[in-house]
């Protein structure tokens, strides 16, 4: 998988700043896919306001046990968001018998 274009969050320090340049990289349509990778609950809202209508926003970023977030759920169902996840597990390597 590749990717057009990255935002770096130390040259656009705010939300509505990275939402905004995500519009203007995608003429006003927002991305095809997002990804979240960081494992942070609190950018789940920022992607899913960055995904085109009809797009999908992916959570790769294996967010911790306990880690709640608030949903708009008017941008998934209207902006017709698909939602979907990805679960790594890393196991220790062992050697056996």
């Amino acid at each position: 998988m590749w990717c057009y274009q990255t935002i770096d969050i130390n040259d656009v320090p705010s939300v509505e700043s990275r939402v905004e340049c995500v519009k203007d990289l995608t003429m006003g349509r927002g991305g095809d896919i997002v990804m979240e990778v960081v494992g942070y609950p609190q950018v789940v809202n920022e992607g899913i306001q960055m995904v085109r209508r009809g797009g999908a926003y992916v959570e790769v970023g294996n967010i911790w046990d306990k880690s709640n977030v608030t949903l708009d759920m008017s941008k998934i169902i209207w902006g017709q968001v698909k939602l979907s996840q990805q679960l790594t597990i890393l196991r220790k390597r062992c050697q056996l018998p």
